[in-house]
């Protein structure tokens, strides 16, 4: 029963994020390899398959089942255990929620059994004097989260990480977790934040103590944009022009003319040399 109950409700969060196709459940006999011992199933999302061991699924109630599925078909929309993944979980678990046997519900002034799956109308959170939570909805004075910016009454105001019940925890953890309050997506990426600023406060409170100043944060410069190398290539030289077959036919004659005087001057001199012998 346990077994047919966490299938429907995987395909249930399925079409709510409109999946072409739903993860495959695996219910095994004995544990996965690939889960830690604290952890009642694990996803794998590139196979999309849902590994659950048969002995947890058997140890918890319906309602953790719901919560259980829930949790694992939001890694499909986000693999960390982040903000986003938080926001998905709490919408899939108030989409498919249900109430108990004999239980009747009442939204908006009409009454509907419970025998029949019950989907709660999501309230808007823009409505005037009315909480945002899901499970309230109650028409009163309303407070804004200073997280996640909604409105809620004063009861629901407290932000709460939006995360499964510490189960194996202590039960000063159980008790903390079952206060009044508001799951809130933004709250984990707050708390977060203020842990690194706790810490980052206690390591300079010890440098002051040993009497060392705190290390100065070194930022370094915006690097400058690089300019193309341009490769620099010596001007050609210019090329001599090659005179036309014109000009080249007329310094041929020139030059024939040219040799034919120089050589009619030797010979002039010549004779008149001879001639000048003979009459001395």
């Amino acid at each position: 029963m346990k077994k047919r109950a966490f299938k429907d409700a995987v395909l249930k969060c399925s079409e709510r994020l409109g999946l072409d196709r739903p993860p495959i459940v695996s219910i095994t006999e004995t544990q996965c390899p690939l889960s830690s011992s604290d952890e009642i199933a694990h996803i794998h999302p590139d196979e999309r398959i849902i590994c659950i061991w048969k002995r947890k699924l058997e140890s918890i109630d319906f309602d953790t089942i719901e919560w259980v599925a829930a949790h694992e078909v939001a890694h499909l929309v986000s693999r960390e255990h982040d903000g986003k993944h938080a926001k998905a979980q709490v919408e899939l678990k108030t989409l498919i929620w249900h109430p108990p046997p004999g239980v009747v519900v009442i939204n908006g002034r009409v009454e509907k059994s419970s025998r029949t799956l019950i989907t709660p109308t999501k309230i808007s959170p823009t409505a005037k004097n009315v909480c945002s939570y899901h499970l309230c909805g109650k028409r009163t004075e309303l407070r804004i989260c200073r997280y996640c910016g909604k409105k809620f009454c004063k009861y629901h105001l407290k932000a709460k990480s939006p995360l499964l019940p510490p189960f194996k925890g202590k039960s000063r953890d159980m008790r903390e977790w079952r206060k009044p309050g508001h799951p809130c997506p933004d709250y984990p990426a707050y708390l977060k934040q203020k842990e690194k600023e706790d810490l980052q406060k206690r390591w300079d409170a010890l440098n002051r103590m040993r009497g060392r100043r705190p290390t100065p944060v070194f930022i370094p410069p915006e690097p400058l944009p690089e300019e193309p190398l341009t490769p620099t290539v010596p001007p050609a030289k210019p090329l001599p022009e090659k005179p036309s077959y014109v000009e080249h036919k007329l310094k041929r004659k020139i030059m024939k003319w040219l040799d034919i005087i120089v050589l009619v001057i030797l010979i002039a001199m010549i004779v008149a040399m001879l001639i000048l012998s003979r009459n001395v």
